[in-house]
């Protein structure tokens, strides 16, 4: 479904569609993975999500890899949201990496946390 979704998108909104690799020092280890799944909507709206193996969790990789993730994709005029969506309550870790972005509670469930950053809203980032 991913490829198909290159495939059709414009040479612009590639690096939307794209999983880039969080490396870590000192040997560049690929530990996780990072992207947007799709170029902002119509509303600049963008989600972005993650993944890092557990060896390297509590170490400052992901929140550093969101961190320029953020800033990568509030410099593109059309992005004015980074939105990360039903994060399970139960995920401590992501919800951790979330809070320390400075993103905000947008929706509450039983289970999970919805969470936002606006380009005007600043962050850790």
């Amino acid at each position: 479904m991913k490829l198909e979704k290159m495939a059709a998108a414009s040479a612009q909104d590639l690096p939307w569609l794209t999983y880039w690799l969080i490396k870590v020092p000192p040997d560049g280890f690929g530990a996780g993975m990072i992207g947007f799944k799709g170029a902002p909507d119509e509303r600049g709206e963008v989600e972005i999500g993650y993944g890092i193996d557990s060896a390297f969790r509590n170490q400052g990789y992901t929140t550093e890899a969101c961190q320029g993730m953020i800033h990568w994709a509030f410099r593109d005029a059309r992005c004015n949201r980074i939105l990360a969506p039903d994060t399970l309550r139960s995920n401590l870790a992501s919800n951790r990496v979330l809070n320390k972005l400075g993103m905000r509670v947008y929706e509450e469930k039983a289970d999970s946390l919805s969470w936002c950053l606006d380009k005007d809203q600043g962050s850790a980032a």
